[in-house]
């Protein structure tokens, strides 16, 4: 294959951001024989292990029914991971809990630990992590408690793409033409 000048000098793979985003918002109301009210906000931002990473994550959960509130928690995690090895990572997270309709009034679990990617491919990743650390607890009524903790975990990711067949119909009703193709000077692929 030939290539240009113009082609050899210009990147068309911009670099894959190590962040990634997302969220949730969930709302439901129910009027009839009960009157019921219910909300869910979830939050996530994550870095790529490169070499530090790392995670935050938020939910908030409300509900009433019949005007009386009948869920009202918060989960907040924060944590970071930092590369050891080709496989291996070291991470430490803190998870901060409450629910003010239990007897909750707080729970703070402080842990690290290490990790191991054992499947890494561009389709799926699994890691698998044991830890330990202490679970800071306060109750209504209650002295605040101090316990251990430990968490042995497995992480599975995969990618799921799902492309619109080129039979489909698109949103205006047509059936897209088909194009010919065309012969290029150079062939450049990315991989993300």
């Amino acid at each position: 294959s030939v290539k240009t000048a113009e082609a050899a000098a210009c990147d068309p793979c911009p670099p894959k951001s190590p962040w990634t985003f997302g969220g949730a918002f969930a709302f439901g109301l129910g009027q009839g024989n009960t009157d019921t009210f219910d909300l869910r906000v979830d939050g996530r931002i994550e870095r790529e292990r490169t070499p530090w990473g790392g995670r935050l994550t938020g939910t908030f959960v409300y509900g009433e029914k019949e005007a009386e509130t009948v869920k009202n928690n918060w989960r907040v995690l924060g944590r970071i991971e930092r590369q050891l090895g080709a496989k291996s990572y070291a991470c430490g997270q803190v998870l901060y809990e409450r629910d003010t309709l239990s007897s909750l009034v707080y729970r703070w679990t402080n842990t690290a630990g290490i990790g191991w990617t054992v499947v890494d491919t561009s389709r799926d990743t699994l890691d698998l992590e044991v830890g330990g650390g202490a679970t800071i607890e306060k109750r209504n009524n209650r002295e605040e408690t101090i316990d251990p903790s430990g968490w042995l975990g497995a992480d599975w990711r995969l990618l799921v793409s799902i492309s619109r067949p080129a039979w489909l119909p698109t949103a205006g009703g047509k059936r897209p033409r088909r194009r010919s193709r065309q012969r290029t000077l150079s062939r450049v692929t990315c991989a993300s």
